[in-house]
């Protein structure tokens, strides 16, 4: 595998990547991050450039320290080639197997290698299919692409909106670290001190948003992660049905749009109330399904039970 560090190859791959959307959109995000400033440290690798099958964003090894981290030691795939991403996954250390590991993509084609690998690797393999959602339209606007400094920068010291609703007002912030506890324990990726210290990072690096009540506590929030995706989406069971955070999302999307994201979310299969939500937004379910794959050797699952 070969890594791209050069910033006009991946700028280059940038664009090569949005011609296949919207399977590619987990790397595409990806990429897009590290070329406005990588605050996750990833890299990318293809199996050979300028012509490629394979594509892979993963953090710095340097980054990958805790065996048993999986929102550390995550990986975000695309393949034009399912069988050439077997003979990667399976002959190279491009992906460290004897960690606990999470994989990302938007192509079903993957998810019979992983099952392959993980059969022949005998490791612990759990594997989530949820409904993925897509906003089409910004990315196609290269005249908007912004340098790192001007994409990070004002997320910390966005201006507070008010809102009004149901004869309260409410207040549209960014979140701040203090509200990552909140946001862990009712993420249902999350729960955990490892996925705590994952959203610190999301809330301190990437773009994120929240409705606070008149007690500027957060009643609804969503945060961006390293692949650009919106995700950790939750309002509190007392603050549904009053348009809050659909109100929240749009401005959060015109936001986000006016530095040229990606837009796309997830929602899962059984979570009918959800997933009206971004329809109602523009976006449009996608041809693909999202996938994760959470795999582990037996004796890291057996310490982590």
């Amino acid at each position: 595998m070969l890594f791209l560090h050069c910033s006009q190859k991946l700028a280059t791959l940038e664009r090569v990547l949005i011609r296949s959307f919207p399977e590619s959109l987990k790397v595409y995000g990806s990429v897009f991050h590290i070329n406005h400033g990588n605050p996750f440290r990833l890299e990318v690798l293809v199996d050979t450039w300028p012509q490629f099958s394979t594509v892979i964003a993963r953090p710095s090894p340097k980054e990958m320290t805790d065996d048993l981290d999986n929102y550390r030691n995550s990986y975000f795939l695309f393949t034009k080639d399912p069988d050439n991403l077997q003979d990667i996954l399976t002959n190279t250390d491009t992906i460290n197997w004897k960690q606990v590991l999470q994989i990302q993509a938007f192509q079903q084609n993957i998810s019979e290698v992983i099952n392959s690998i993980c059969t022949a690797k005998m490791l612990n393999l759990e594997t989530t299919r949820t409904v993925l959602y897509v906003k089409d339209g910004s990315w196609n606007r290269p005249e908007l692409h912004m340098p790192p400094q001007q994409l990070q920068q004002g997320w910390e010291h966005s201006e507070v909106t008010p809102i009004e609703r149901a004869g309260k007002v409410f207040r549209i912030s960014p979140l701040n670290i203090s509200h990552a506890e909140l946001v862990n324990n009712n993420w249902g990726f999350g729960g955990n001190e490892q996925s705590l210290k994952y959203i610190q990072r999301c809330i301190c690096y990437l773009p994120n948003l929240c409705v606070m009540d008149e007690n500027g506590y957060p009643v609804s929030w969503t945060v961006m992660e390293e692949s650009a995706e919106i995700r950790m989406g939750y309002t509190l069971p007392g603050y549904r049905r009053m348009g809050i955070a659909k109100s929240m999302l749009k401005f959060f999307l015109g936001s986000l749009m006016q530095k040229n994201f990606p837009l796309y979310m997830h929602v899962a299969e059984n979570n009918e109330n959800a997933k009206g939500v971004p329809l109602g937004l523009g976006f449009h379910i996608a041809s693909c399904g999202w996938y994760q794959w959470k795999c582990s050797p037996v004796h890291r699952s057996e310490r982590i039970a």
